[in-house]
């Protein structure tokens, strides 16, 4: 009996020393699990970025009613109420679905026809100082302003009001307010002010020899107003009008152009 007994105790251990020898094992195991599950696991920015895409997709839908794309949206914003880059636009997209008439799948469809940069715009001008070219390098854009950095700008050539000619070539930098036609977002007409610097002067067309820089223009402000149709999210096509008038100047006419062009 007490040999019975002993081999009893002896297996027991045995097992148990198995036991626990297999659950060692198997530690590694269980933290690699569970450092994968806690990989996967979404930051709060994950879900929101996840969200965000599922209210503009559920706010384009056609097969929606607009019932619903306003619960979805609302749902949004209750959901994350603080510390949520997209809560300004979620707000403003349930006020257009609140609207009467308005499903605000116009306003999310134009998003990028209000506010995306535009890199490079190239005009080409006529006006009192013959005809040229203008290049413009980087338009950023928000709902209600956008500021023009850079514009390179000449043009050259007969005057058409005397018997003089000249050129005028200038750098410009313009800030400026945008109106939207319609709830499209693709007629806006742009209005604006800055400053150009550069050399505009006139000569005698019928004089001999040398240039005779009788007047000169150094230094300007600018002023632009323009039609601007939105092709497309990054093509649209721009026809305006643009004065520099003198700011420091030795009997200068101002600069008056008329300029067609497109911005991408």
């Amino acid at each position: 009996m007490g040999i019975a007994k002993n081999t009893f105790l002896l297996l027991a251990l045995i097992l148990i020393n198995n036991g626990l020898f297999a659950q060692e094992n198997k530690l590694p195991n269980k933290y690699k699990e569970l450092k994968e599950m806690r990989d996967r696991v979404e930051s709060r920015e994950d879900v929101i970025e996840r969200r965000w895409k599922n209210v503009l997709k559920a706010v384009k839908s056609e097969e929606l009613l607009i019932k619903q794309k306003k619960a979805v949206v609302q749902k949004f914003i209750d959901d994350f109420p603080q510390k949520n880059k997209y809560l300004k636009e979620a707000e403003k997209i349930l006020s257009k679905l609140k609207a009467p008439g308005d499903s605000g799948v116009n306003y999310v469809r134009s998003e990028k026809f209000r506010t995306k940069p535009e890199w490079i715009a190239l005009s080409f001008f006529a006006g009192n100082y013959g005809v040229g070219a203008g290049l413009t390098l980087v338009t950023l854009r928000s709902d209600y302003v956008f500021w023009e950095i850079l514009r390179l700008q000449g043009t050259g050539g007969d005057f058409l009001i005397n018997n003089m000619r000249g050129f005028s070539v200038n750098a410009k930098t313009m800030v400026g307010i945008p109106i939207f036609l319609g709830k499209t977002y693709r007629h806006e007409i742009r209005i604006s002010a800055g400053f150009s610097g550069g050399v505009s002067t006139q000569w005698d067309k019928y004089r001999e020899g040398d240039i005779n820089y009788l007047y000169m223009g150094l230094f300007n402000f600018a002023f632009d107003i323009s039609y601007v149709f939105h092709i497309k999210e990054n093509f649209a096509f721009q026809i305006g009008a643009a004065l520099d008038l003198p700011i420091v100047f030795d009997e200068f006419y101002p600069v008056v152009n008329g300029f067609i062009g497109f911005r991408i």
